[in-house]
């Protein structure tokens, strides 16, 4: 990691000019494109770990301080959890990755798979994000989940919360997302839900944890609570569409009977 000086105007990269580092923003602020991004913000690191060029020109909006970071640092669990918390708060609205809809594509019910992976993308979040942030556990060098299903079980239901939460939270999601289908998925995604709730309080994971389950288990007689719980999240984040969500959601399961005054 290399903390460096951020001059007003200053160009850190051009159009279509693929990064050979990401930044992190201790103070200032950095305009991508349309997008300002200020202190706390982590800018860069799909774009560099996917090795694709900004969609604009990266220029300093204000002076301030920052850090660079490459793939090596990644190794440092601190600055990894830092980059994957950060990430998960803010992009994991799009669910619409290549493997969700591999997976979905097969539902009877297309046109509601279909609603709701349009309402999952509706703050225009990177479709490859979320493939990107999965691609760290190889960075982490983790063991890589395996494929024989049984196994597979067996290693993510002796994975404990106290080992580590991230992966406890990864691990769970990668099964989830290889193996819908087994009869312990559904238990997997639920308890990660209730860990981004209740634990790290994070609403931004839980809600796409939240509409994961919806795409996959859409007939579950967990569905009512998963949906409150949605709600709940959604209008607790200020979002002035958050009724939005609300009604297209009610729209899209009207046999579980939603209704706000269920939410508390």
């Amino acid at each position: 990691m290399e903390e460096v000086r951020l001059y007003k105007d200053q160009t850190l990269f051009g159009p279509t000019e693929k990064p050979d580092y990401f930044l992190g923003i201790v103070e200032g602020s950095v305009k991508v494109g349309n997008v300002v991004y200020g202190p706390g913000d982590i800018l860069g690191f799909v774009e560099y770990f996917l090795e694709q060029p900004f969609v604009g020109e990266v220029k300093v909006e204000e002076d301030g301080v920052g850090k660079k970071y490459r793939e090596e640092d990644v190794e440092n669990e601190e600055i990894f959890k830092e980059v994957l918390r950060y990430a998960l708060e803010n992009l994991n609205s799009s669910i619409a990755s290549i493997p969700t809809q591999e997976v979905v594509k097969d539902f009877e019910d297309t046109a509601r798979v279909d609603a709701l992976l349009e309402l999952s993308s509706m703050d225009e979040a990177p479709l490859e994000a979320f493939d990107a942030i999965e691609d760290m556990m190889t960075l982490k060098k983790l063991p890589a989940l395996p494929d024989d299903e049984e196994i597979a079980y067996d290693f993510v239901e002796k994975f404990e919360k106290e080992m580590d939460l991230l992966q406890y939270i990864l691990y769970r999601i990668a099964f989830v997302k290889k193996f819908p289908e087994n009869e312990h998925s559904q238990k997997f995604l639920l308890e990660v839900i209730d860990t981004y709730l209740e634990e790290l309080g994070d609403r931004f994971g839980a809600k796409y944890a939240m509409m994961l389950f919806l795409l996959f288990y859409p007939d579950s007689p967990k569905v009512k609570d998963v949906l409150l719980k949605l709600i709940k999240v959604l209008r607790q984040s200020k979002n002035p569409e958050w009724f939005e969500y609300y009604e297209r959601l009610v729209m899209l399961f009207p046999e579980v009977e939603v209704k706000l005054d269920e939410i508390t």
